[in-house]
């Protein structure tokens, strides 16, 4: 994480949750579950998702653009896709997470509500300040 960065905590209900944790949290430390959801998919998230995935975890992507890791130049991208999936990180592109439940998340994709499991979400991203 850059200096002067702080991590996003997205405001989203449900986020004060004790099963929600930082990118920094987890790799300085923090336990994690066997099934993690990622919110967003850019180079922390996924950075974040292939260091719980190298570990044991069950990990899935939520990243609400229609591309994952869109912020890593083409080659490292290609080789952290093929890493991710060789770990069987599941990405999920286009979906947006509207609510953090004790036992899984709410998200929206293509207009519709749906719910997905999780023990434990990974919030990725900095936030520079200046």
């Amino acid at each position: 994480m850059a200096t002067g960065a702080t991590p996003i905590i997205p405001a989203i209900p449900g986020v004060e949750n004790k099963n929600i944790d930082t990118g920094e949290a987890i790799l300085t430390g923090a336990s994690f579950g066997k099934n993690v959801v990622v919110v967003g998919g850019g180079l922390v998230g996924c950075e974040n998702a292939e260091f719980m995935a190298a570990k044991g975890a069950s990990v899935t992507i939520v990243e609400m653009l229609d591309d994952i890791a869109a912020d890593m130049g083409l080659l490292d991208k290609a080789l952290l896709l093929m890493r991710l999936e060789e770990m069987g990180v599941t990405l999920i592109t286009g979906g947006t997470v509207t609510a953090f439940r004790e036992k899984g998340v709410v998200m929206e994709k293509a207009g519709k509500e749906e719910g997905m499991g999780g023990s434990r979400y990974n919030c990725s991203g900095p936030r520079v300040q200046g």
